[in-house]
């Protein structure tokens, strides 16, 4: 596994720690939290280390960066702190009672007339 590998996979698992599957158990989870806003609104609940995010942006594009606050310093793993992430295009979608998020893959261009390239 590449370092770039390790460091996007943990900020994947750390983006998606809490998935809402319904309105009543969004108020009910998020009922006595402070709500932090942003590009999107989240509550984070201080006893149980949980986050949740509200998603209200499905299938719309947007800039992913990640980095460390602090680190081990400068090693072979790649995980020094105050340095960023990799960067990636990344949107919501929702597939039944689930929200993911998908990377599309911005590497490959057809360079042809032939649409099933």
């Amino acid at each position: 596994m590449t370092p770039s590998y390790k460091k996007s996979a943990m900020a994947f698992a750390l983006l998606f720690l809490v998935a809402f599957t319904g309105i009543n158990a969004q108020e009910t989870k998020v009922k006595d939290l402070e709500k932090t806003s942003g590009y999107f609104d989240f509550y984070y609940n201080d006893d149980k280390g949980k986050l949740f995010l509200e998603v209200d942006r499905l299938d719309e594009e947007f800039l992913y960066v990640y980095s460390l606050k602090t680190g081990v310093g400068n090693n072979d793993l790649g995980l020094d702190r105050g340095q960023l992430g990799n960067e990636q295009v990344v949107y919501f979608t929702k597939s039944g009672n689930k929200i993911l998020l998908v990377q599309p893959n911005l590497k490959y261009r057809a360079d042809s007339e032939n649409l099933q390239e």
